[in-house]
This record gives structure tokens, sequence and C-alpha cells, in this order.
């Protein structure tokens, strides 16, 4: 009671330290936090974009998202994590080496008591002190059991695979990271060039309505000729707003992924869309993506984990054994040797393991079975990835090859209508009109061409080597 009676202050004390703690730290640790999260975040974007505001590429863009994109940071604290519970499992490899020392004080001297026979057959009592007041005792050990060793060994060996899978997860991040990366830089790009399009297509839309205005006050033209000028401003007006969202959407991903301040100006460098993505052959593709894909290392490293699992099962139907060295050291002067030491082997045995390890070998099995058909159901995943990306990939390039028809078709009415109206046979509503399509035509015919290569990125990364970007973004 008197130790319960003791410890309800001190109890009571740490409630009320703790209780103060958390009501009074928050604000002031909110506010201290977002004071250097602000810090850090102007510090990267300085370091990212440069004392100069140059057109970023995507290889800057890459680098600067693998240095800095927090999941992929996120992913590398956890196969560090794993390289940690690697090493200390290979310490459990090594012989036990265990140390104890014992210091003791004693108010008065201990005294043993001991009879013995006198030689005319009398009896007499014997007194001596068996210890010192102060007294050390120091006993070191050497052990170590081949049982132990083996499921050291075989823990240390599923380590050693999990942090190879945190590995292949982290390539896969970095894939992802990659490939999001690359569809933002493409609809940047896109929009950038698109933005001068749009306007000058809402500036012409604006130029005839305002022609038809002019006409119908002068009692030359009617409310029905404007409605459709009316409609077409409005288009006009929305594709240049769909565009301008595109552009501060497509920024704002591409400023996540490279951790740096949204608010930033970003300015990507010309190109990339003058050509089309290639479309490979899905052989090829579904080659590469069972070679390629880090999920499919993963399924094989977590196969052999299942394996030494059922290793380590098999070892419990094994006695224990342990060979020990052994020192001991007293410093009592009373004895006749201070030192001895002791070498042996000691076998001990688990009958409730012994009669437990048939169902633990049989749970191994089907843990091993298991991962197999996550294993296949991992690879027709991909399989199905692979074909569908591709099915996306196709079509965005006939959509594309459709919108380079158009804008084909719509430069050689402008043409037409050009060389009539230096012929003099050509309104200029007409004209105007024609101008609206050509750059319709172009604006569109930028947005296919971004959606191609986005589709081409998105196969990338459903095939696992995302490694060709780089020399697409060139």
């Amino acid at each position: 009671m008197r130790g319960i009676a003791g410890g309800v202050p001190a109890l009571g004390l740490l409630l009320v330290l703790s209780t103060c703690q958390l009501t009074a730290r928050p604000e002031g640790a909110r506010e201290q936090g977002a004071a250097r999260f602000a810090v850090d975040l102007a510090r990267r974007t300085r370091e990212v974009l440069g004392s100069t505001a140059a057109p970023l590429s995507f290889a800057h863009c890459l680098e600067a998202a693998l240095e800095h994109n927090l999941e992929l940071r996120s992913e590398a604290v956890l196969a560090q994590l794993a390289r940690e519970r690697t090493g200390r499992e290979l310490l459990a490899l090594l012989p036990s080496l265990p140390v104890r020392l014992e210091g003791s004080y004693r108010n008065r001297k201990p005294y043993t008591r001991s009879t013995y026979l006198l030689g005319r057959g009398g009896l007499r009592d014997s007194y001596a002190t068996a210890a010192e007041k102060d007294h050390f005792f120091l006993v070191a050990g050497l052990a170590w059991s081949p049982l132990d060793f083996g499921l050291s060994f075989y823990t240390a060996c599923q380590e050693r695979l999990a942090e190879s899978t945190r590995e292949t997860v982290h390539r896969r991040v970095a894939q992802k990271v990659a490939g999001t990366l690359f569809t933002a830089w493409c609809h940047l790009l896109a929009a950038r060039r698109a933005d001068p399009l749009l306007a000058r297509a809402r500036e012409e839309a604006q130029g005839r309505v305002d022609q038809a205005e002019r006409l119908r006050r002068r009692r030359e033209g009617t409310a029905l000729d404007m409605s459709p000028l009316l409609e077409e401003l409005a288009r006009r007006q929305d594709a240049a707003g769909r565009n301008r969202e595109v552009r501060l959407r497509a920024k704002a991903v591409l400023a996540e992924n490279m951790g740096i301040d949204p608010r930033a100006d970003l300015r990507v460098e010309r190109g990339l869309l003058h050509r089309a993505p290639p479309l490979p052959p899905l052989a090829e593709l579904i080659g590469r993506s069972l070679i390629s894909r880090p999920e499919l290392h993963g399924a094989d490293l977590e196969r052999e984990r299942a394996k030494l699992e059922i290793r380590k099962a098999w070892l419990g139907f094994f006695p224990n054994v342990q060979l020990f060295h052994e020192f001991n050291h007293d410093d009592n002067e009373h004895l006749l040797y201070d030192d001895f030491y002791r070498v042996g082997a000691r076998l001990t045995g688990d009958l409730l393991r012994i009669v437990a390890a048939p169902s633990l070998i049989r749970e191994a099995r089907l843990g091993r079975d298991l991962v197999e058909n996550e294993l296949h159901l991992v690879s027709l995943n991909i399989l199905v990835q692979v074909r569908l990306a591709r099915l996306d990939l196709a079509r965005a390039l006939e959509q594309d090859a459709l919108a380079r028809r158009e804008l084909a078709a719509a430069a050689e009415r402008a043409a037409e209508l050009e060389a009539r109206a230096a012929a003099g046979r050509a309104a200029g509503t007409e004209r105007r009109r024609t101008r609206i399509e050509l750059l319709a035509a172009r604006a569109a015919a930028l947005a296919a061409r971004r959606d191609a290569w986005s589709a081409y990125g998105e196969l990338l990364v459903a095939v696992g080597d995302t490694s060709p970007l780089l020399g697409a973004a060139r």
C-alpha cells in the first residue's frame, strides 16, 4: 500500500504536465511549422528554377521531382528502414555474449557455522566469515545455438528480400511520378502554345459580332444574323477558358511533383509536339512489361520469402542445442578459487512447438501458394493494362491524324478565300470566319497531339520502362 500511495502523486504530476503540454503547444507549433514550410518551399523553388526564368526541359523537371517529390522521399525512408532491419537481423547471427556484474554491501560480516568431531569423541562448533562486506561477482559467458542461428539466418534473408521489395516499390513510384510529370509537361506546353491561337480566334469572333452589330444598327442586318455569331463567340470564349484551366492545372501538377511553389512562373521548352509518338508492337510491349515491371520483381521476392518461411517452420521439429562457455570471478578472499569457468552443452525441446510444427508448415505452404496466385494475378493485370494503354494510344493517334487532316482542310479553305479576296470575290466576314476556323483547327491539332503524347507516356508507365520519355521530350 505504501508503494501505491507513493506512486499516486507522481502519476498525477505526470498527467498534469502532459495535459499542459498538449493544451499549450499546438497553436504555436503549428505557426512555427507553417513558417518552416514556407521557408523550405521558397528555398526549393529557388534551387529548381534558378536565378533566371529560363524554360524548363522535361529532364530538368524530372530531376527536380526525383529529388524533392515527397512521395518518393517517403519511399526512400521506408527503404532505409528496411535496410536497418536487415542489419539488425544480421546481428542475431552472432553468438550471444551475456555479461553480469553484481555488487553488494552488508552492514556486518555473515558467519557460517560448522560442527566437527574432536579427537577424544567430543563435538565442537566452528565459525568463519563467508564473504566480505563489499562483494563483487562477475559472470561473462559466450553461447551459441545452431537452431537459433538457422532461424536468424532465414529471418535475415527474409529481411533482405523485404529490402529489395521496398526498392522495387520505390522504382514503381518513380515511374508513376515520371509519367504524371510527362503528362503535365505536355499539357502545359500545348496550353501555352494554344493560348495565342485561342485568343486570336476569340478576337476574330468578337470582331464578327461587332461588325454584325454595326450592320444591325444601320438596318442592314437582323437579330437572327447575330445569333450564330454570338454562339460562335461563346464557344471561343469557352475554349479559351478551358485551355486556361488546363494550363493552370498542369502547372499545379508540375509544381506539386517537383516540390516547389505552385505560384511560381513555370515555362517549358518549345518542342515535342511537332511529331507524333510511335506505336510499338503489342508483342514487344508485353515482353518488355513482363521483364521491366517492378511489381513482378516484388512478387518474385515475396515468393522467395514464403519459401524461407517453410524452411523456418521445418526447424520446429528439431530440439535446441546450445553450446556455452562461461567465466566467473568472485572477489571473496575466503574462497579457495576466485575464478572458474564452465564449458558445456544444453539440449532443450519444446513439445508444444513440435506438435504445432506440422500446422505451421501447412500454413507456410498455403502462404507460398497465395503468393504464387498473386504473382499470376499481377502478371494478368499487367497484360491487361498494357493492352488497354496501347488501345488508348492507337485511338489518340487516330484522333491526331483526323485533327491534322481537318487542319490541312482549314488551311486550304483559308488559302482559297485569300485568293478570292485578292480578286475581289470574297467578303470580309467570310474571310474572318475561315481565319477563326483555321485558328481553332490549329488549337485542336495541338490538343490532339498533346493527348497522343500523354497516352504514350501512360503506355510506358504501364510497360514499366519510362526511360524513352527523356529521349521523346528532346
